[in-house]
């Protein structure tokens, strides 16, 4: 009780500012943040440790795009398995040409992958992404680009495929994530009508989530992620904490001290929190 005293609230034993915004203990916390995370990362990228698990599947990637399409009054969309063939195509080529785009490097198309599954289409879209934990996420990020939200909420696609893929791209482990949105060919009509490819999304993070067949208990790079986010709300809570007891106190202080510190340590946390973002495309 007596540590969480000296560490939380101001009083005599740590000069009536709690210890947590101290500069030195600021300090070193972030100092071991910042390592933790550095070496993390250098180990993934190493395939020396893993991922426990990432939790992107098709059934959710399937619920939060129909979800959007819902909510902005649209039909939601059925769930293609020749679709999702194509789809694990065009990942599996992804993977196996190691390249990061709609058009492999030897011209292959998307909606080659498409007809190769068997599907007649009308119209058709694709929406990539990669390094993503979550599915709700994947989904945001590609709700937040205009030009992968217009594709995930074109009004003419009835039916969806999906893939979620594993492997190493670019020379990092990732996993990655392809959406084929279409509308199958209807009696009489052209073949091929339309096929959308969103414009290319400026992503300045390169952490990639590792896939492996082994992987451990604990999924190190997200727990850092974890600890990071608490610390933030952890010294958001002491600030204010330490600002109550000392109006109440009436003690005389430099509060600048705490907000430049403050200030400080949020944005080298930002930039840790930062670092396990995705990519889309």
């Amino acid at each position: 009780m007596k540590v969480l005293k000296y560490l939380f609230i101001p009083h005599h034993s740590n000069n009536y500012r709690a210890k947590i915004l101290h500069i030195d203990f600021m300090a070193v916390v972030l100092f071991v943040l910042v390592i933790i995370n550095a070496v993390i990362i250098n180990l993934q990228n190493k395939n020396i440790i893993y991922a426990l698990k990432n939790e992107i599947t098709i059934e959710q990637l399937l619920y939060y795009t129909n979800k959007a399409r819902e909510e902005n009054n649209l039909p939601a969309l059925k769930l293609s398995e020749k679709l999702s063939e194509a789809a694990e195509l065009k990942a599996e080529d992804m993977l196996t040409k190691n390249y990061w785009s709609h058009f492999a490097p030897d011209g292959t198309s998307p909606w080659s992958f498409i007809l190769k599954s068997g599907y007649q289409y009308e119209y058709a879209g694709e929406n990539l992404a990669r390094s993503f934990y979550f599915s709700k996420d994947v989904v945001s990020a590609w709700l937040n680009s205009p030009s992968h939200r217009e594709n995930l909420l074109k009004n003419e696609y009835t039916e969806v495929g999906f893939a979620v893929k594993e492997g190493v791209l670019l020379g990092e482990p990732t996993t990655l994530v392809v959406q084929i949105l279409a509308k199958p060919l209807s009696a009489g009509t052209n073949k091929a009508v339309e096929i959308d490819i969103p414009e290319p999304v400026n992503n300045k993070n390169n952490y990639q989530v590792l896939a492996t067949e082994d992987k451990p208990l604990i999924n190190l790079k997200f727990l850092t992620y974890e600890a990071t986010l608490f610390y933030i709300i952890l010294l958001s809570t002491v600030l204010v904490i330490d600002y109550i007891v000392a109006v109440r106190a009436k003690i005389i202080r430099n509060t600048s001290h705490n907000m430049i510190s403050f200030i400080f340590s949020l944005t080298i946390l930002i930039g840790i929190i930062m670092a396990v973002k995705g990519k889309i495309l």
